[in-house]
């Protein structure tokens, strides 16, 4: 029986609850589907991810705490494994890559991909010494990827303008959305703690200032003045506390539910009236692209970079000014009021459909699926 040979390897910081590490969780399945040997490298198997991976993906485990810490042991992994090529997310996972494949001397084709505007994000998550390292690292090891993904134009934009990279160095590919299982996950009954029939709007996403929960919660109070309805927000983070405090101090504690982490969202999201985001900035934003799945009424700030792309400028939900909790108050009152973009569910999204998504993959992965 001949050794198993790793076709493509992922490599992610961890399977922590966020949407980079979701897409490439469904990555692996995806290509794993096209019967392709997929490993999943991290450099701790844990986060609320790991329970999705699927079965016919391997996981491997550098036991490290950070990305940093595993390029020894990822050079040891791509000299012993030798997979024909191997991608990785988020910046300081693709710096640790970019070097590892670097110094390890194996010939396979190295792709990093950025899930978030950095021009933003970095400044944003880091700062003083720190800043400044991860921006000269990745100056000086991005050029030597084979190729560099961006789930956005505003996110390759922004890799080109802080890494200083040529343009064709970087392809635009949106994340893919898997709209049955979307459907299917949406039918799954759930509970909230009200019996009422009020409207509820919901937002999902982590616990984060990147999401500004905070503007929610104000424009909701404001909303709430006028019409009575429910807020729904599902995720966990470090600004939980914060966020509680504010809600109560907004008086709207009694129409708010904040349960954590769940790990079907769309179950929730499918029998609400109206999705919010409220974010600074995004990568793409795949959160609007499942409410859309799901026939869901969708506003979002427009923030960089994502949403504008998504929703075509407004032409498939309406779009607000960064912080304007007035603006959104006043948008989320015409959506419940049924005042919302009529438009063609599959023709908005038809660009995140997941053989089109793998086939651009394939292309720059120098991939081609088994079933053939």
């Amino acid at each position: 029986m001949q050794p198993r040979r790793t076709d493509i390897a992922l490599f992610l910081p961890s399977l922590a609850g966020g949407g980079a590490e979701r897409v490439f969780v469904d990555l692996a399945g995806f290509f794993a589907i096209q019967g392709l040997n997929v490993d999943l490298v991290l450099p701790q198997c844990d986060g609320a991810w790991l329970q999705f991976v699927p079965k016919t993906v391997r996981l491997v485990d550098l036991r490290k705490t950070k990305p940093s810490q595993a390029i020894p042991s990822l050079i040891r992994y791509l000299r012993s494994t030798q997979p024909r090529a191997i991608m990785s997310a988020m910046t300081h996972a693709n710096i640790a890559l970019a070097i590892a494949h670097h110094l390890s001397g194996v010939n396979c084709r190295c792709v990093l991909s950025e899930h978030a505007d950095i021009t933003l994000a970095l400044p944003k998550e880091k700062e003083g010494f720190d800043l400044w390292l991860t921006n000269t690292l990745g100056r000086w090891v991005y050029p030597w990827a084979d190729t560099i993904v961006a789930v956005s134009n505003g996110v390759g934009e922004s890799v080109v303008k802080v890494f200083k990279l040529p343009e064709n160095q970087v392809k635009v590919i949106y994340n893919p959305i898997d709209q049955e299982r979307i459907l299917a996950l949406g039918r799954e009954t759930v509970q909230f703690p009200w019996r009422d029939e009020l409207p509820v709007v919901i937002s999902v996403g982590r616990l984060h200032k990147q999401k500004s929960f905070d503007d929610l919660l104000r424009a909701f109070a404001v909303l709430r003045v006028s019409r009575p309805s429910h807020l729904v927000i599902l995720g966990e983070g470090e600004e939980r506390d914060y966020l509680v405090k504010l809600a109560t101090n907004l008086g709207i504690t009694e129409a708010v539910w904040m349960p954590g982490f769940v790990a079907n969202p769309f179950a929730y999201v499918a029998k609400t009236n109206l999705f919010v985001l409220s974010s600074h900035w995004e990568g793409l934003g795949n959160v609007l692209i499942e409410a859309l799945v799901l026939n869901i009424p969708v506003i979002s700030t427009r923030c960089p970079s994502g949403p504008e792309e998504i929703l075509e400028n407004g032409r498939y939900g309406r779009l607000v000014p960064v912080g304007d909790v007035t603006a959104l108050a006043s948008a989320m009152e015409k959506s419940l009021s049924g005042d919302h973009p009529q438009f063609d569910r599959m023709a908005a999204l038809e660009r995140f459909r997941p053989d089109l998504v793998v086939a651009q993959y394939f292309q720059i992965l120098n991939m081609q699926s088994k079933l053939r």
